[in-house]
């Protein structure tokens, strides 16, 4: 694997990372086992905004600089789908109150401008070396985000939110697999013979 492990950071992995101690849940278990402190929903929304904002780079990313035309597909998809959750976070925040671009939490900031920076290093890929990386990406990212959105709606008691999170599951599992099946494809075709040279009749 190429890739490295800080730039395992720059899906919405990160941000699903906060919401283990959300404030609004069930119990305080995260805070008691020394986990993150505890966030509020408009901390949460304010932080999954953001992240849905770099995703959507990164899928306009992939759609103009992806090698294959599955990448570039699927680049479309990124950003169809978290343009969606985007605007669903946007309406629940204006039913709210909620200022999106309010400051992240603190202990998740850092990450995000992390993520900023590895997103920018991706600028500097193309090609095979591009989609592969990328696809990597897309797995490590989006395992650790399903398990921990998973996690995330047996504790929130919010409904909107619970909502919000319900629509982000199905998606997180389906770029994911997309993004397995891309790295499946390129190793076939890493694997596969090269073609045996034309030879002319004398």
């Amino acid at each position: 694997m190429t890739m490295t492990n800080a730039r395992r950071g720059i899906t919405i992995g990160i941000a699903a990372a906060a919401v283990l101690g959300l404030g609004g849940v069930r119990g305080s278990s995260a805070v008691a086992a020394g986990g993150p402190p505890a966030f509020t929903p408009a901390q949460l929304v304010g932080t999954l905004h953001r992240v849905n904002q770099m995703e959507l780079e990164a899928g306009k990313m992939a759609q103009r600089r992806g090698r294959t035309e599955a990448m570039r597909r699927y680049g479309a998809t990124l950003q169809h789908d978290h343009a969606a959750a985007d605007q669903h976070l946007k309406q629940y925040a204006s039913a709210h109150g909620i200022d999106l671009n309010a400051a992240p939490p603190i202990g998740i900031g850092s990450q995000l401008d992390q993520a900023r920076h590895e997103l920018d290093n991706l600028q500097n890929l193309g090609g095979a070396s591009f989609d592969r990386e990328f696809a990597e990406l897309m797995v490590q990212d989006h395992q650790k985000a399903i398990e921990i959105v998973g996690h995330a709606r047996t504790e929130v008691t919010d409904p909107g939110l619970e909502a919000i999170l319900g629509e982000v599951e199905p998606h997180l599992r389906e770029h994911q697999r997309i993004a397995q099946n891309l790295l499946v494809e390129d190793d076939a075709l890493s694997s596969a013979p090269a073609p045996s040279p034309h030879k002319t009749s004398r």
